[in-house]
């Protein structure tokens, strides 16, 4: 009978090729855990900032943190020119003035949620933040039918902001068009960033300000006089091409969203 002798070189070989065999399988491993992440990445949709279409169309949407005159003279001149448009309105409204958001959904408008500070953060002012937003989602829906998308606040337009807000069954929105009308530069600024840079597909941002009550009226005649349509965000999706993207408009003013 042969006898073979295995001596301590060749079990130290031996030591040495399972360990490496079980260092490939961990690097094989995290490599696919990686892989799933990615994948779970990516499977979370960006935010919404422009809608691809070769309509002539495009969307104006209203920042309404609560009630004021500026937002009652917004809503008088869209009444006027038989334009809808989408607002998104903060607890102020929802909370404070229910009868204004009833106002806005019977004009034909499509109201929406601001998300509440500390949305999409982290720690307990985010999970509070979370549980705002689902609460202001059921009152939002007995006032003006279920909303559908959420606006953050400029720079809130992360990953987790946009998971949070997919939990909540809602999808995020910035803007491809930001004249930013919130600085008191005059009318005439206003009108001439909107004029100068929106084009089919973009999504206006607007807020309920003196200047911009002032440059409305100008804004929505100027995009007329080109044949755009001027409608809701809902209204605009119903028109696109393909998937909506958050590659902002290549003539966008001011910052876009995300």
């Amino acid at each position: 009978m042969l006898v073979v002798r295995l001596g301590q070189g060749f079990w130290r070989w031996v030591a040495i090729a399972l360990a490496c065999g079980l260092i490939a399988a961990v690097l094989r491993w995290g490599s696919n855990a990686v892989g799933l992440d990615i994948q779970v990445a990516s499977a979370v949709a960006a935010p919404l900032t422009f809608v691809p279409t070769h309509d002539p169309a495009l969307a104006l949407t209203f920042d309404a943190t609560g009630p004021s005159l500026s937002l009652d003279g917004v809503l008088r001149t869209l009444s006027t020119y038989g334009v809808p448009a989408t607002f998104f309105v903060g607890t102020g409204l929802v909370r404070g003035a229910p009868a204004t958001v009833r106002a806005l959904a019977a004009a034909g408008n499509e109201v929406e949620l601001q998300a509440p500070s500390g949305f999409g953060g982290n720690g307990p002012a985010a999970a509070a933040a979370q549980a705002t937003l689902h609460s202001e989602a059921q009152a939002l829906s007995a006032l003006a039918g279920r909303p559908h998308f959420v606006q953050p606040a400029p720079g809130g337009f992360g990953g987790r902001t946009v998971r949070d807000a997919q939990s909540a069954g809602l999808t995020v929105v910035g803007w491809s068009v930001d004249p930013e009308d919130w600085a008191p530069e005059g009318a005439d600024v206003v009108i001439g960033r909107v004029l100068g840079a929106a084009t089919a597909g973009d999504i206006v941002v607007l807020h309920c300000t003196t200047d911009t009550v002032q440059a409305l009226p100008a804004i929505i005649e100027g995009l007329r006089a080109r044949g755009m349509d001027l409608t809701t965000l809902d209204g605009l999706l119903a028109l696109a091409d393909g998937a909506a993207t958050a590659t902002p408009s290549p003539t966008s003013a001011g910052r876009a969203g995300g």
